[in-house]
């Protein structure tokens, strides 16, 4: 059974909350979080079949535009956190030297979780709208 967003998210708060304030857990809890975002809006701007708009720089930053490549204010807005918390994961990482803290990896978590819930709206609201236009 493959990995999902709500197991990545759930291992993030796992790592978070062991109570050992151990950086590398913390970085670890980190990562789990935003990977959980990245997943899980890929999958969404699938089902919305948002293009990518630019497709000379790396996966990441395709994803964002596919959200951020649209009209759509809420999706721009989107694109605009997913990139936010990607630059966490990219300290957490990347940069073993960057100080990162608890009580900025709980905010991150909790804006990743938040990023989360406004992607499941957008997938509801997607299948709702399929599921309508769709004939009996």
């Amino acid at each position: 059974m493959p990995v999902t967003s709500k197991d990545l998210i759930a291992l993030s708060d796992q790592l978070f909350g062991s109570g050992t304030g151990a950086e590398v857990e913390i970085r670890a809890a980190a990562g789990r979080a935003y990977y959980a975002v990245y997943h899980e809006a890929v999958e969404v701007a699938d089902k919305l079949s948002l293009a990518v708009t630019n497709k000379n720089t790396g996966e990441h930053a395709q994803l964002c535009s596919r959200y951020s490549g649209t009209s759509s204010k809420k999706l721009k807005a989107i694109a605009s956190r997913i990139w936010a918390v990607k630059k966490m994961r990219t300290a957490a990482d990347y940069h073993n030297t960057t100080k990162i803290t608890a009580p900025g990896v709980k905010h991150h978590i909790a804006s990743c979780k938040s990023i989360l819930d406004e992607l499941d709206r957008l997938a509801t609201a997607a299948s709702c709208s399929q599921s309508s236009s769709v004939a009996p």
